[in-house]
């Protein structure tokens, strides 16, 4: 069963991935620099960085199923084995978290506004799920769950990604304000 929703999952993110990219590459197939243009200039961090990593992904679960060739964790018995495959796993942990954090630091680090020589990273949040998730960021710095709603006026801070009902809260699961938290603590948001 869990397979057949990692083939479901692969398939659904393939579907979503792919015509967004074929329409983005005969696009560039007219420019000069063809499939260079593409992948470096036009680089689309929500649909071509999956693309290439669920490209990559049979390749490595093929690579592990093979590495394990009864397709379940060593025995408790062996437990050098067992060891390696957890110093692996960590290790593979580790460097999903530093692709994660460079991914952020490149996206940061891009240049927007023209003439204004801002980076992505610069910009304060300027659209309602940043403003959400920076909220929400906030909220768990103050050691808190939610905030009471304005006493006067409540009407005038309503949006659509936050909770205003009497409580101040983003409408959004946890997990961008607790991942926004330590960088708004440091003063990088």
């Amino acid at each position: 069963m869990f397979l057949a929703a990692q083939i479901l999952a692969f398939l659904v993110g393939l579907a979503l991935a792919i015509p967004t990219e074929i329409t983005r590459m005969r696009l560039a197939a007219g420019d000069k620099y063809g499939p260079f243009t593409w992948f470096f200039v036009e680089f689309h961090p929500d649909t071509t960085l999956p693309l290439l990593l669920l490209l990559v992904a049979p390749v490595c679960w093929f690579i592990r199923s093979r590495s394990e060739p009864t397709g379940t964790r060593p025995a408790p018995s062996d437990s050098a084995t067992a060891h390696a495959a957890d110093r692996w796993a960590w290790v593979m942990a580790l460097g999903c978290a530093l692709v994660s954090l460079g991914a952020s630091a490149w996206v940061a680090s891009r240049s927007v506004g023209g003439e204004l020589n801002l980076r992505f990273g610069d910009l304060p949040p300027a659209y309602h799920d940043e403003f959400s998730y920076l909220l929400q960021a906030k909220t768990f710095l103050a050691g808190r769950l939610s905030f009471p709603s304005s006493p006067r006026l409540p009407e005038l801070f309503d949006q659509m990604h936050v909770v205003n009902e009497g409580r101040f809260a983003s409408r959004y699961f946890p997990g961008a304000g607790i991942w926004i938290a330590p960088f708004l603590a440091m003063g990088h948001p």
